[in-house]
Formats: structure tokens, sequence, C-alpha cells
């Protein structure tokens, strides 16, 4: 296999450069065991993998890795088909696979530990499978095994009962697996130590299930605390409002002291280069402590959005949107460090960063609102209603029209000129808004779709200013009636010139609305590029009514 030697070493506080270049399996082993923990912690799954089996100390460098890492490798490449890793596992380890993988809610999924213990039983010597049983968390343990038990009182039950019908076959062929696996481990179990058997067994059938899930639930919650997994509604905090420009930039935040140092962080944060991590914001305890602050940050998202942290996928999407809003909480702040040179930037955490990065797109969404209550709102043209639809998502989204008008769907907000951008759209909305409420004057309300009115199209704003445009062009008060045939004809005559806009007329126009409101001119360029695209390049000939965008014409 081809093996990558990294082009950077670290001693102690010192990095050291040197040529990257493909290494064998041997100049592999002859690595320090720290170089060796880094570039596997650092591989994809399937390499991750390799390299632990060509590892001469493979069972060292697995207990090293974080159980997070592991379950992924587990659930990348099939758990049956790498159970030999299990082998290499430590009790705690083991324990928070059940954590991040056999619990429904506060329940204890019996199907996917089954899964587990499968596995342990095929990959796992007999006395290392029992020592990683014996080594979880004692009520754990109790309840799986009082799982096992009623997997076995079932067996018997449908033993009793009539034959199970042809159709349910594959089901009964289910049962009789789960049956093999917890009958395998409950022996396991009496064979190794028939006293700790005896005692599992006596305080199984005595307690209380849900007594015990209860407990059990409370102490995997605690676990999944220490590798960055909150309670959900504590995760949630996370997407708080907070305002950045009160932000204060001399604070020094406490870090975690929290992290399971003792092992190496997830790939997932291993992978990133180091260009990708904000160094203008480090850890102050050095890189290890940054890529555990940064797992603990994709984690909490994952809880927050009710994603699995064994999906790999899911953790490259997420990772993906942390470091986007990173980038622009830290672009944010440092805009606001240079109008206070003396700030100091390095005390904020990772975390602070990343609600400010989100806050920015918070505080679209509360602009985009506020213009829902207006008279405007439900006659805004397509695109700046599509825009404001997404920033009203609860993960306000980059609308893809602001780059190109012809485009539409959304993506993520990556970059604090997407924040800039929509907030000069929104812009132009307010002031769509102050033109229509302030100085136009039209009741808008007459233009609204009625149920059972037969009307099916909708009136749009550049419609109403247009069509009032187009009035006042004729020699008419600037209201917007709808205009007839002739007017049509007569119309097209006075703004047209070899099939386009007369440049008069926008430049008129422009200055006309901008006197009214600052920004007016904008919105009178977007109007006119109607007129220009669907109304100019017309033949006097081909004025049909029916199919003249921009303008309202009476039947």
């Amino acid at each position: 296999m081809k093996i990558d030697l990294p082009s950077e070493k670290h001693v102690h506080h010192l990095t050291l450069l040197r040529q990257p270049r493909a290494i064998t399996t041997a100049e592999f082993n002859a690595l320090s065991f720290e170089e060796r923990l880094h570039i596997i912690s650092s591989q994809e799954s399937k390499e991750k993998y390799q390299l632990i089996c060509a590892a001469k100390d493979g069972t060292r460098i697995v207990t090293k890795l974080a159980p997070q890492d592991l379950l992924l490798l587990f659930k990348d490449l099939g758990l049956r088909e790498v159970s030999d890793i299990l082998d290499m596992v430590t009790p705690e380890q083991f324990t928070n696979f059940i954590d991040f993988d056999c619990w429904d809610g506060d329940r204890l999924n019996a199907v996917n530990v089954l899964e587990w213990l499968e596995a342990l039983l095929e990959g796992a010597e007999a006395d290392k499978a029992f020592a990683l049983l014996k080594g979880m968390d004692p009520a754990l343990l109790t309840l799986v095994v009082k799982n096992l038990l009623a997997v076995l009182e079932e067996r018997e039950e449908d033993n009793e009962g009539k034959e199970e019908e042809e159709e349910e076959e594959e089901e009964g062929q289910t049962k009789s697996e789960a049956f093999k696996t917890a009958e395998a481990t409950l022996k396991l179990i009496q064979n190794q130590d028939p006293q700790t058997f005896h005692e599992l067994f006596l305080v199984a059938v005595s307690e209380c299930e849900s007594s015990l899930e209860e407990e059990v639930y409370r102490f995997q919650q605690g676990r999944l605390q220490d590798q960055g997994f909150p309670e959900y509604w504590e995760a949630r905090k996370i997407y708080l409002y907070l305002d950045p420009d009160r932000l204060a930039l001399n604070r020094t935040e406490k870090k975690s002291s929290g992290y399971p140092l003792e092992t190496t962080p997830p790939g997932f944060v291993a992978r990133i280069n180091d260009n990708e991590v904000d160094s203008e914001f480090p850890a102050s305890e050095g890189p290890q402590e940054l890529m555990w602050e940064m797992a603990f940050l994709v984690n909490k998202v994952l809880v927050a959005d009710g994603l699995s942290s064994g999906d790999s996928e899911q953790i490259r999407e997420v990772l993906a949107e942390v470091k986007d809003y990173l980038h622009i909480g830290r672009l944010f702040t440092l805009e606001r460090r240079e109008a206070n040179p003396e700030a100091n930037l390095k005390g904020l955490g990772l975390e602070t960063l990343f609600r400010v990065g989100f806050s920015l797109t918070l505080r679209l969404g509360k602009r985009s609102q506020a213009l829902g209550e207006t008279t405007i709102r439900p006659f805004l043209d397509g695109p700046f209603r599509e825009f404001l639809k997404c920033l009203e998502l609860p993960k306000p989204r980059f609308y893809i029209g602001m780059e190109n008008i012809c485009s539409s769907g959304n993506r993520r907000f990556t970059t604090l000129d997407d924040i800039r951008k929509a907030e000069q759209w929104l812009a132009k909305i307010e002031t769509q808004q102050r033109l229509f409420e302030n100085h136009f004057g039209f009741d808008l309300s007459l233009f609204a779709l009625e149920p059972g009115s037969g009307k099916t199209e909708e009136v749009v704003l550049s419609d109403i200013f247009l069509t009032a445009l187009a009035n006042r062009l004729l020699g008419r008060k600037f209201y917007p009636s709808p205009l007839t045939t002739q007017d049509i004809h007569q119309l097209h005559n006075q703004v047209s010139s070899d099939g386009k806009l007369r440049t008069e007329l926008r430049e008129d126009t422009a200055a006309w609305l901008e006197s009214m409101e600052k920004g007016g001119c904008e919105f009178a360029s977007f109007c006119l590029e109607v007129w220009e695209e669907e109304f100019c390049p017309l033949k006097q000939n081909a004025l049909d009514p029916a199919y003249i965008g921009g303008l309202l014409i009476g039947s």
C-alpha cells in the first residue's frame, strides 16, 4: 500500500519541514509512535484500517484513537468486515460504541446492541471479548444482559406457539440469529467467569427495566458529553443569536479543560489543512487542543441538527458548514479590530466565532421577517420573493439569483462578501417599500388575488410601477390604471427605438426615482429591464396584450 510521509514533523513546539514522499511499510514502522499515530488518525477509513493492520503495534495505536474515529471506520467499512479491530479496542472505547450507536433517544436499541455483540464474538478472542464486556459500565452491562435474556425468553415463547407462516420466514431467520448471538454472549460470560454471570443474572432479572434504563441513560449522556456531545437542548444554544456588533473583543474566554487529550482528535479534524484552521485564533495550549475544540464544535452541531455521529457524509457536510461560519465570523471580527487595533482576538473561542458567523445570517433573516409586515411583501417580484424565503429558513441561505438574476436555488453563506450582497439586496427591497408606501401612494390591496375571482396571475411591483409610468408617459396621472390595446401601441412608439429602450427614458426615470428615495434608481433599472427584454423588441404588429410582460392591461 502507498504511505505518504507528511511534509512536516512536529517536535515539541517546533515544526520541521521535510520533503514529502511515499514510504514503505518498513519505513513507516521505523517512524516514532507519535508520527505513526498522527498519520493513521488523519486517514480516511479504508486507509486507516490498512495502516492499523500494517503497524507493528496496531493495538497500541487503536487505543489512542478517538472512539468516534473508530465508529466512523466501522460504519464506513462495515462492522462485520473489520470486526478484527474489536480485538484491539479498550472497554471504554467499546462502551462508547454502544453509547454512540445503540440508543434511540432514551431507549436502548437491542437490535443494534446484538449487531455489535455479534461482531465482537466474531472478531475478538474469547478472553478479550469477555474483558471488553466486563470492563463496560456495570449498569450498561446489566441492561445488555437483561435484553439478552429477553431474547432467549421470546425464543422459548415462539417455540411453544404455532409454526410461523411461510411469508414470515425471513423474520424468523433474523430472530434465530439474534437468539444465537444472545445465547453465545451469555455463554461466553458464564464460561469465562461463572460468579460474574451469576451476579449479572440476579441483578438483571430483579431490576425494573425502565428504572435501570433511565439510570444507564444518565450515565450514557455523561460519557457522550466527555466526547463533545451535549444534551440536545444544550446543543441548540449554539444557534442563539449573538449580536456581532456588541461582541467584546478584549475578553478572554475560558478554554475547555475537558478535552480527551489522551486520545488523538477524530480524523475529520486531523485532515484539515493548516491554512483551513484560523491560525489567527489558536487555542492557548497548542494545535492538539485546537483540533479537539473544532471536533467538539462539529459534534455540538451534529447534536443540534439531529444528525448521526457515525455518518461520514453528514460529518463532512457539517464540517464544511462550520468552517464557513468560522470564516465569516473571523473576517467580521478582523474588520472590527481595524477600528480598534488594541483588541485582542486570541481569546475568542471557535464556538464564539461560529456563533458570530451564524448570527450575521440570522440578522439578515430578522430584516427579512420585518419586511413580512409591509404592504409590498405579497407583491415582490420573483427574485426578491425567493431571496427573502431563503433568508427565512431556520438556517438562512444565500440566494443564487443574487449572483445571476437568471439563476435560482440557494447555497450556504460562505464568505463575508455573501453577507454584504444579501444586505444590499435587503436594502433594495426596503427602498421599494419606501417608494410605494411613502411616495407613490397606491392602494396595493386592490391588486391582491381574491379567492373565486378567476384571476390566476399575481401582480408584482414591477407591473404596478411600469403601468403607472406608462400612464404618466401617455400624459395621465401616475397611477397603475390598466392600459388599453391602443395605449400599448402608442406606448411602444414612445419608449422604444430600433427594438431597444430609449436611453433618455432610462436615465430620466432613474434620476426621478433617485430624487424620491436614495437607491430608487436601482428599482427603476430593474423594472425598465422588463421593457427592454419583453416589450421593446416586439414589432407593432406583434403587440399581443396576452404576451406582454411588465404591464397591467384591461380586458
